[in-house]
């Protein structure tokens, strides 16, 4: 199997939003102050913005937000999206591995099966799409919350799903487009094209309700990269 890495800027559409596995019932659309569920008994509270305990500027992170806003989140997904943000700014390919292979049976991500696993992946594939500068902006803006597929289920995730960017969403808004084009500062053209297309195709994050961390991937490549768990 041949390593695929497609650089955002010259990604080209290759797969319909419907084959994407693990896909349920999208709820509507957050922004980062709304309780995600209108089914919930309470709603949960924005948390406060997080900052990072360590910057390294020996990554793509370097140019990623400074802190990611406070959203409404379960404590669990709230805790995994932090750890996520905080191993990127600081560069820690190790701890990025660690978290996604905690947990469930499987993640997914963009990479052949010969790689030893995400961490040395996205080590190598920083120095040419600037991974983790696009792991911490897609997780500074608004997400929405879909149902977690049987399959998932199965595999021992929660019930629901958290996407980020939310303009993952078919209903995705203009504010939602919008945030969009922060991710993506250089590529106006690109994201209007999504836009114009309904169809978002750049890099997406996944954590479900249970806290476990289940996808970093560009829409734009195959979606049939999965790293078993060791």
């Amino acid at each position: 199997m041949i390593l695929v890495l497609v650089l955002v800027g010259s990604a080209s559409c290759t797969s319909d939003p419907s084959d994407r596995e693990g896909a349920g019932s999208v709820s509507p659309e957050m922004g980062n102050s709304e309780s995600p569920s209108s089914e919930r008994s309470s709603p949960l509270e924005t948390g406060a913005p997080i900052e990072p305990d360590k910057r390294s500027d020996k990554c793509s992170s370097r140019g990623a937000p400074g802190a990611l806003p406070g959203q409404a989140l379960p404590e669990a997904v709230a805790e995994t999206r932090a750890e996520i943000a905080q191993a990127a700014w600081a560069c820690n390919y190790r701890s990025l591995g660690e978290l996604a292979l905690q947990g469930s049976d499987w993640f997914v991500y963009q990479a052949a099966l010969r790689e030893p696993g995400p961490g040395p992946f996205w080590q190598r594939a920083d120095r040419c799409e600037l991974s983790l500068n696009y792991m911490i902006s897609v997780l500074s803006v608004p997400f929405v919350v879909e149902e977690t597929s049987e399959e998932l289920l199965q595999a021992g995730f929660g019930e629901e799903l958290y996407k980020w960017p939310s303009a993952t969403s078919g209903s995705a808004t203009s504010d939602d487009w919008q945030a969009i084009r922060r991710v993506f500062p250089g590529n106006k053209k690109l994201v209007n094209r999504w836009q114009e297309q309904g169809d978002y195709r750049g890099f997406e994050v996944w954590i479900s309700s249970n806290g476990d961390w289940v996808l970093f991937d560009d829409y734009s490549v195959p979606f049939d990269r999965r790293c078993p768990r060791r």
